[in-house]
């Protein structure tokens, strides 16, 4: 792998999501190419889903400065998921910026995507991972309401 950064957490951590947020976990802040973003989310690609692998390929660069994060995209789009049997439209803007909180895993103040069912299209305030098991419970917060999903661990 690339950054040292990068090194370091994958070292440490068996799965993306530890990777993710001990890589956030850093005092430092930094910028990382989506190239080696691409390269720390290979290994985990089989157990992607398709179109949300697509998504983190379209990461041209991440950056942490204090807690914030920003993702810059090449180019913005709209990717459907299947999560637990229900298909959530996301919608990125060229540019995602997050407040990080590596501690609790969790992504507030989220701006630049949004979540969709059918017709509603709602801004994505927060997420948070909680481990369960052999799986993540992922809390998707908007100003209406709290969706919980299960995925497998990744």
């Amino acid at each position: 792998m690339g950054s040292p950064l990068i090194q370091t957490a994958v070292s440490q951590n068996d799965h993306l999501i530890s990777q993710v947020f001990a890589l956030l976990h850093q005092p430092a802040g930094f910028s990382i190419p989506g190239a080696e973003v691409s390269e720390l989310i290979s290994p985990f690609l089989p157990k992607l889903n398709p179109e949300l692998a697509s998504l983190f390929g379209q990461i041209k660069t991440m950056e942490k400065s204090g807690q914030q994060l920003t993702l810059t995209l090449n180019q913005p789009e709209k990717t459907t998921l299947s999560i637990a049997g229900f298909t959530v439209d996301l919608f990125a803007d060229e540019q995602i910026s997050a407040a990080a909180n590596p501690a609790s895993l969790s992504l507030t103040g989220i701006k630049g995507l949004k979540a969709g069912m059918g017709l509603m299209k709602l801004d994505l305030q927060g997420v948070s991972f909680k481990r369960d098991g052999g799986a993540y419970l992922i809390d998707l917060q908007t100003a209406m309401k709290t969706f919980t999903v299960k995925i497998p661990l990744i």
